[in-house]
């Protein structure tokens, strides 16, 4: 097969009924997606395969579907996005014939894995190469975070605060 499409996250908004969710991209195996239902109030749970959810269409470059155990409540927000392990398992061995199918699976698995990391860097904050990489740049969901201001702590550390720049509950916050 090949991965003709650089979609790797849908995300569909809850209405209390529906239970069936096209995944409009090409995953491998059911395990290699990942269902994160957001509450009203911005808090993100890792939904579990077979606890919470079933999928379909493993293998079909068209996609499959993530059917819910419980429909998603009105004001809550599925995501699925494919989560490929950053593995590589297959094993080819010297003066064998190259399986081509094996081999493609192999570089489908790379290109996914690669549209994946591209997807979450462009949702990422970029810290300069020299900065220190025990700086945390993950910021809390948009429904908590909104209202408030970005800036960062003491450390460098991303933070959200509803302090106002130059107020006296802002000295521990620099703001952006």
């Amino acid at each position: 097969m090949t991965v003709s499409s650089t979609t790797a996250r849908v995300s569909y908004s809850g209405n209390g009924t529906t239970t069936t969710f096209a995944v409009p991209f090409y995953f491998l195996a059911n395990s290699q997606l990942l269902v994160v239902l957001r509450s009203a109030a911005g808090i993100e749970t890792t939904q579990t395969l077979t606890t919470n959810y079933t999928v379909t269409g493993a293998g079909v470059p068209t996609g499959g579907t993530v059917t819910m155990l419980v429909a998603p409540a009105s004001g809550t927000t599925l995501t699925i996005s494919r989560n490929v392990a950053l593995t590589q398992e297959t094993d080819f061995l010297p003066n064998d014939k190259l399986p081509a199918d094996s081999l493609e699976q192999t570089v489908d698995k790379l290109t996914m894995i690669t549209q994946e990391l591209d997807e979450r860097l462009d949702r990422a904050i970029k810290f300069p190469v020299s900065d220190s990489t025990t700086l945390n740049p993950v910021v809390p969901s948009s429904t908590i975070r909104a209202g408030k201001f970005l800036g960062f702590d003491s450390f460098g550390n991303v933070t959200v605060s509803t302090a106002t720049p130059g107020s006296s509950s802002s000295a521990d916050v620099s703001f952006l």
